[in-house]
């Protein structure tokens, strides 16, 4: 999937064909808010952290996702490179290598699809408790915000 590249419209606002993203005055300052009028929706946008160091091998592990009838995401380290693939009623994805976006935020690569189009890239943000990764939020264009908790 090729990036939504936004063009400034003004100070606060920015556009692409179907997507808006404009800041607004909160309580707390200014926020980011990305708007997607042909899907009905508005989400407020969190800064991610992009500070290195995060202790990569506790990604590590096996997620399952109770929504989608158990379905898992397995992540591995192997030579210091994080791998990601899924595994459900569908069978078996192959293992992607991971990019990193942020702190605790990856990236898994999604070029190709069975009878439509490649969903594309799918975002993993991990979820700590503690100092301990107890799940995955996992989305793309067709699915957005699946709960995986480790197992």
């Amino acid at each position: 999937m090729v990036p939504e590249l936004l063009e400034g419209i003004s100070a606060t606002r920015a556009e692409a064909g179907s997507v808006v993203v404009r800041a607004q005055d909160a309580a707390e300052g200014t926020e980011a808010v990305m708007e997607r009028p042909g899907e009905n929706r508005t989400s407020i946008l969190t800064r991610c952290d992009e500070t290195p160091g995060e202790n990569i091998a506790e990604l590590a592990g096996i997620y399952r996702c109770e929504e989608l009838d158990e379905a898992e995401v397995t992540i591995e380290l192997a030579g210091g490179v994080v791998y990601g693939g899924f595994s459900g009623i569908l069978g078996d994805g192959r293992m992607e290598m991971l990019q990193r976006l942020a702190r605790d935020v990856w990236v898994l690569p999604c070029p190709r699809a069975l009878d439509h189009t490649a969903p594309g890239d799918w975002t993993l943000a991990f979820e700590r408790q503690g100092s301990s990764v107890a799940a995955v939020r996992v989305g793309c264009w067709l699915a957005r915000d699946l709960v995986y908790q480790r197992v």
